[in-house]
């Protein structure tokens, strides 16, 4: 499947992290990744893992440990193998998790994650190696001895968090990052284009800008609703393309006060009716993004 072109941002700037390379029979069946937590902290490795699947052997697997909510995420990826959703990922894996972890015959496990709980429970688990940075008095549990500078508030830290994870995919001896990012399946786009809820989008030869007007942590890091609203009355009458909201069910009634008297022809309020998987290739579909500092933000990017 064509994809759009996408522009790169330089990445520069990287920690210096001590090499602690696997190569050859040391990754066993392969290298088990534990994601954040979060949406855009989990895109943010997307750069790392691409860098990763290049260096391991063509007979290793590339396995996903994620929160239940971002398995959808990794499902569609290209370069992942067995994505293991966890059905609570602020506590101990349960017994289907603990059975599938101990199948998986990882010969390392990186930690994208500091937590103690989840090094502890892995290496418990059979992970003979495990990579992170020292973190929550876990360092006893690791093979790397990778320190970051303590994140400071209000200031601009030295680090972009995407080039903490690529940093870590070359200690294990991934190379520099060349521009490459995990392809995507997009497998329920075919049926999204039949599906009356969202066959106008994929059929209109407007313009389109998707809005995201929610934000996580509340009103503190959202911009106004109006503001919002007249850059989508801009967009469809100044650059006569048409408007689709997204967000969780709880963010539709936000979506709905930005999209309020525009055009009902133009606008398309998607918040809190779309999975992962379909928000993903709605924003694929966009031309541009407006969105808070948000999990959307990042995957839109």
């Amino acid at each position: 499947m064509t994809q759009k072109a996408i522009i790169i941002p330089e990445l520069s700037d990287f920690p210096k992290l001590a090499p602690c390379p696997v190569s050859g029979h040391q990754w066993g069946d392969g290298l088990l990744v534990r994601t954040p937590n979060w949406l855009g902290d989990a895109v943010m490795t997307f750069p790392a893992l691409a860098m990763l699947k290049k260096s391991l052997p063509a007979t290793c697997g590339l396995f996903i440990a994620c929160p239940k909510g971002l398995a959808p995420l990794f499902d569609e990826m290209e370069e992942a193998g067995q994505v293991i959703p966890l059905e609570n990922a602020h506590a101990f894996p349960n017994a289907s998790e603990r059975y599938t972890f101990r199948e998986l015959h990882p010969g390392a496990t990186l930690l994208f994650n500091n937590s103690f709980r989840d090094a502890i429970a892995l290496k418990l688990l059979g992970s003979r190696h495990l990579y992170g940075v020292k973190a929550r008095h876990r360092s006893f549990l690791l093979k790397s001895k990778w320190s970051l500078p303590k994140r400071r508030n209000k200031v601009l830290n030295p680090y972009h968090q995407a080039c903490v994870y690529l940093a870590m995919a070359k200690a294990l001896g991934a190379g520099d990052w060349d521009g490459s990012m995990p392809h995507f399946h997009f497998r329920e786009k075919e049926s999204m284009q039949k599906d009356p809820e969202f066959a106008q989008i994929f059929q209109s030869n407007r313009p389109l800008l998707a809005v995201a007007p929610g934000a996580a942590y509340g009103d503190a890091k959202r911009w106004d609703s109006s503001r919002f609203r007249a850059v989508a009355e801009w967009w469809i009458h100044e650059q006569h393309g048409c408007v689709f909201a997204v967000g969780n069910a709880s963010e539709s009634a936000i979506a709905e006060e930005v999209l309020r008297g525009l055009a009902s022809d133009r606008i398309f309020q998607l918040a809190g009716k779309t999975t992962m998987k379909q928000l993903m290739i709605l924003l694929q579909q966009a031309d541009c993004c407006l969105a808070n500092d948000s999990g959307t933000m990042h995957l839109a990017a």
